[in-house]
């Protein structure tokens, strides 16, 4: 999901709220098993953390819900 995710935010320029929180509750369950070298080779180089809590932030403050709910978003230079 991770690189999925990645992918669709580079060509496209957006991520999906759906994919943000998939993402992020993968990341969840890595730091829960103990087992944040796997969560930092898998996740964090193919996509920012940081990035998808924003995007879940802006969401949740503003409204957005359903899997079809896009966050236009570009990664800060």
């Amino acid at each position: 999901m991770a690189a999925k995710t990645g992918k669709i935010l580079r060509d496209r320029g957006y991520v999906f709220v759906h994919h943000a929180e998939s993402v992020l509750s993968l990341c969840g369950w890595f730091s829960h098993a103990d087992n944040e070298r796997f969560l930092s080779d898998y996740v964090e180089r193919r996509i920012d953390t940081n990035l998808l809590k924003e995007v879940k932030s802006h969401a949740d403050k503003h409204g957005i819900v359903g899997d079809a709910a896009r966050v236009f978003c570009a990664p800060r230079g």
